[in-house]
C-alpha cells in the first residue's frame, strides 16, 4: 500500500500544494513552524478519518486567527495504490462543522472510507501512550482494532451510545428496573465484545514483542473479569458477558447514587512492564522507568503495531514519522530503521537524519 500524491486546499497553512511520494522513504525536511507534522496529519486524516492533534475541524481551516477555529473549508486528496495495483483516490472535504468523505469523486460514508488506506503514525507525544491518561491507552487499542475492521469500529460507536443513554437514566434518579435492564442487556453484550478484542490485541502485540524490553498487561474493568480468567482462555465466550453482567447487579445502589456508569470498557487499563535495573523484575514503565527506557518501549511499541496491523491486512501500512529521529538515542534508532525496508515511510525532520537513505525528499521553507 502506499500514497500516491497528495493534494491540498486550504489546509493548516498549507493553501495549494501537491506532493509526489516514491513507494520507499520520503523525507521532509525544513526548520520548525514550517507545515511538517501538517503533513503528516493531511496523510493520518486520509487514513483514519480524523486528525491526531485535535478534534476540531475548525484548527485544519487555513490559518486560525488568534486563538479561535478558522471558518471555510478545507481539502484534502490522495491517490492511494494498493499491493493489488488498484488505484483509489480518497479525498476529505472539511468545514468547521463537518466532514465529508469522498471515494474516487463521490461522496461515501465514514464506513466506506476508512478502511481503503491505513497508516500508523510514530511521534514524539506517543510517549504519552505509556506516561500519559488511561483514555489514551484506550484509544491506542481502539485504533489498532479499528484499523481493518470496520465491525469493532461500529460495535465501539453503539456501546458510546448505550453508555450514554444509561448514564442519562442513571443521573434522573428515577426509572423502571425494565428500563435499567435495556440498557444493562446492550451494555454487556457490546462492552464484552470490546473486552474480547482488546484482549486480543494485547496478546497479538505482546507476541510480537521481546518480553526481555516490554510486556503488556490489559485490565479490563470490571477487574472481576481478569481475576476469573486468568487462568483458562475463554475471553470471546460468555463468561466475560456472565462476569460483566453480576458486577452491574452488585453495584447498581452506589451507580443510582453516583448517577454514572462504573465499569466497562470505558474504565480499562493498559499498563507497560519492562526491565528498568538489575533485579531482573519487570516494573511498569510509566512509574519506575527513566525517559529513555519510555521511549525505547514506544520504539519497541510501535513496530510491533506496525508488524500486526501488516498481518492482519495482508498488506503494508504507511508509517509516519513526525521528528522522531531528534528525540531518539543510537540504539533506538537501530532499531527503529530496520522496518524502513517493509513499507512506504514519510519522515519528517529539521535535517536529513543519520543513516537514512531517502528515495525522495522535499525542503519546506
Amino acid at each position: 500500500m502506499m500514497l500516491q500524491t497528495l493534494r491540498l486546499k486550504n489546509f493548516r497553512n498549507f493553501k495549494n500544494f501537491s506532493l509526489s511520494l516514491s513507494g520507499k522513504v520520503n523525507v521532509i525536511t525544513g526548520p520548525n513552524g514550517v507545515g511538517k507534522t501538517n503533513l503528516l496529519e493531511a496523510i493520518f486524516l486520509l487514513a483514519k478519518g480524523k486528525s491526531f492533534r485535535t478534534t476540531s475541524n475548525g484548527y485544519l481551516i487555513g490559518v486560525p486567527s488568534g486563538n479561535s477555529p478558522s471558518t471555510g473549508i478545507a481539502f484534502i486528496e490522495g491517490l492511494v495504490r494498493g499491493d493489488n495495483e488498484l488505484e483509489t483516490t480518497l479525498g476529505m472535504s472539511l468545514s468547521n462543522g463537518s466532514k465529508k468523505y469522498l471515494v474516487n469523486g463521490k461522496d461515501s460514508s465514514y464506513q466506506d472510507f476508512r478502511p481503503r488506506f491505513h497508516a500508523v503514525i510514530f511521534s514524539p507525544r506517543d510517549l504519552d501512550i505509556i506516561i500519559g491518561d488511561p483514555s489514551l491507552r484506550r484509544a491506542f487499542l481502539d485504533e489498532l482494532n479499528g484499523d481493518g475492521s470496520g465491525e469493532y469500529v461500529n460495535i465501539s460507536t453503539d456501546y458510546r451510545h448505550v453508555l450514554r443513554q444509561r448514564n442519562q437514566l442513571l443521573s434522573r434518579g428515577k426509572f423502571s428496573a425494565a428500563e435499567l435492564d435495556y440498557w444493562d442487556a446492550q451494555l454487556v453484550d457490546l462492552g464484552s465484545a470490546i473486552i474480547a478484542e482488546r484482549k486480543r490485541a494485547v496478546d497479538n502485540l505482546n507476541q510480537r514483542l521481546d518480553a526481555g524490553h516490554l510486556f503488556l498487561e490489559y485490565f479490563p474493568s470490571p477487574r472481576i473479569i481478569k481475576e476469573e480468567l486468568e487462568q483458562v482462555d475463554d475471553w470471546t465466550g460468555g463468561k466475560v458477558g456472565e462476569l460483566f453482567r453480576h458486577k452491574l447487579k452488585e453495584i447498581v445502589e452506589r451507580e443510582k447514587e453516583i448517577g454514572f456508569t462504573l465499569i466497562g470498557p470505558q474504565r480499562d487499563e493498559l499498563k507497560f512492564f519492562g526491565l528498568v535495573d538489575s533485579s531482573g523484575v519487570k516494573r511498569d514503565l510509566a512509574v519506575f522507568g527513566s525517559r529513555g527506557q519510555q521511549r525505547m518501549a514506544v520504539v519497541h511499541l510501535k513496530r510491533a503495531q506496525l508488524e500486526l496491523l501488516r498481518a492482519k491486512l495482508e498488506e503494508c501500512p504507511v508509517l509516519l514519522l513526525d521528528d522522531v529521529f531528534s528525540e531518539l538515542d543510537e540504539h533506538c534508532r537501530e532499531i527503529l530503521l530496520p522496518i524502513f525496508d517493509y513499507q512506504q515511510t514519510v519522515v519528517t525532520a529539521v535535517s536529513l537524519p543519520k543513516g537514512i537513505e531517502a528515495s525522495m525528499s522535499v525542503e519546506l521553507k
